[in-house]
């Protein structure tokens, strides 16, 4: 508390705003009535100086760039932007060497026309409620690498054209119900990096332009994408899903690094790419429903076998990774995959592979090292032009007929030491 001596006329001080955004300092209105009296002397009570951040520099990004702010989770009354609030009219608004532990409420509700918020990297660990009443324009929000535990379950209530929203890099264990249900026009919404255990199925319900999701490095045992059908790009790499539902339009999906072992899902002609890597995964039969596959990696599962009944109607799948995998069938010789250019099937469990040679004889990279393959067969009107041979158990006379028909620098691995009993033939 502080006391002026009454003057013939209150004056407001300010103190000039400094070092590029240094913060000055207003006293706020004064109390009605507030008026003392001590002898003859008058005095009004005046609030404390509050804290005030000027917009005063810009970059070719942003509009407007505030420096260093400052607010812990005690300050209380901070203002931002000038008295006049027509010279708030800046669209693209931005911190830099500033640390916010707690998003104040309103805390721009002078800047009406705000389009582009970036609060990246400010140490946020609270988010009031209000902090986007008045933020009816905003379309892209940033937030990420901060330390955000909980978010409000009304904090986005005010942001109808909120297209983007990055929440990555903070510490969000779960979301509340409802919270996106005034978020209508959302078409990309980040939270990778988070705790996020579960994202309850009516989450996304009111999003129905939600068009890439990225949940990668959480703790997700459940999401159900299948019901967000407006997906095109999703990644929910590295969590705990055990089954992965596939929405109807995604084109490219990342789910490695779980523990799927069922894969499940409509008919998705435009699914192009998926990533399903170091999975639980043990049959492939569900691949009939995505025939519009152009890259599938399976590596690092539990399949045994990989059969061309599940291929049959892929007309367009140049790559297909199954090394690391228990394979010890490989049947892929009733009609070839006529688009089929890179094969990996290294580091297995695969003998007799020579049947498969009309589909070999159509690739462009092959690689079947680390198997116990004993011959390969391969045409002279053969395209390969990378092949890997190495660490199998091959018959010497089966490779010296091989290396008729295949030039020396396609193959272009080789075996450093042999095993007892064996011998080097073409450096394998």
């Amino acid at each position: 508390m502080c006391w002026l001596r009454a003057v013939s006329q209150i004056s407001v001080i300010f103190l000039a705003c400094t070092n590029g955004g240094q913060p000055s300092y207003r006293s706020q209105p004064i109390y009605g009535n507030k008026q003392r009296y001590y002898g003859n002397q008058q005095y009004y009570y005046v609030k404390p100086l509050q804290p005030e951040y000027k917009c005063i520099e810009k970059n070719l990004q942003y509009d407007c760039v505030f420096y260093n702010v400052h607010i812990d989770m005690q300050s209380q009354d901070v203002y931002f932007g000038f008295d006049d609030i027509t010279l708030n009219n800046q669209k693209n608004v931005t911190f830099k060497n500033s640390t916010m532990r707690k998003l104040p409420a309103a805390s721009l509700a002078s800047f009406r026309q705000v389009e582009v918020l970036n609060l990246n990297g400010l140490q946020i660990e609270e988010i009031d409620t209000n902090a986007f009443a008045y933020a009816h324009t905003i379309q892209k929000l940033y937030m990420g690498f901060n330390a955000i535990r909980y978010l409000p379950p009304h904090v986005f209530q005010n942001v109808p054209s909120l297209t983007v929203l990055v929440l990555e890099r903070n510490d969000l264990t779960s979301l509340p119900r409802g919270i996106f249900h005034n978020t209508p026009k959302l078409t990309m919404l980040s939270m990778s990096n988070n705790n996020l255990e579960r994202i309850e199925d009516e989450t996304f319900q009111a999003t129905t332009t939600l068009q890439n999701l990225q949940l990668s490095s959480n703790r997700l045992t459940h999401v159900d994408l299948a019901l967000i059908p407006s997906l095109f790009h999703v990644n929910v790499s590295y969590n705990l899903l055990s089954t992965l539902a596939i929405p109807i339009a995604v084109e490219e999906l990342d789910a490695s690094h779980n523990s799927i072992n069922a894969v499940r899902g409509p008919v998705n002609m435009e699914l192009t790419i998926l990533k399903l890597q170091h999975n639980n995964l043990t049959d492939t039969a569900w691949l009939l429903n995505y025939p519009g596959l152009v890259e599938v990696d399976l590596s690092y599962n539990e399949l045994e076998k990989i059969m061309y009944r599940y291929f049959v109607k892929m007309q367009r799948l140049e790559r297909l990774y199954v090394s690391n995998n228990r394979l010890v069938a490989l049947n892929l010789y009733g009609q070839p995959i006529p688009t089929l250019k890179v094969l990996d099937l290294s580091h297995n469990h695969l003998l007799h592979v020579e049947r498969n040679q009309p589909q070999f004889d159509r690739l462009e990279n092959l690689y079947l090292d680390h198997n116990s393959i004993v011959t390969l067969n391969l045409s002279t009107s053969h395209t390969l032009k990378n092949l890997k041979l190495s660490h199998n158990d091959w018959d010497c006379n089966s490779l010296r007929a091989l290396f008729i028909n295949v030039a020396q620098p396609v193959v272009d691995d080789a075996d450093q030491h042999c095993k007892i009993d064996y011998q080097l033939e073409h450096g394998l």
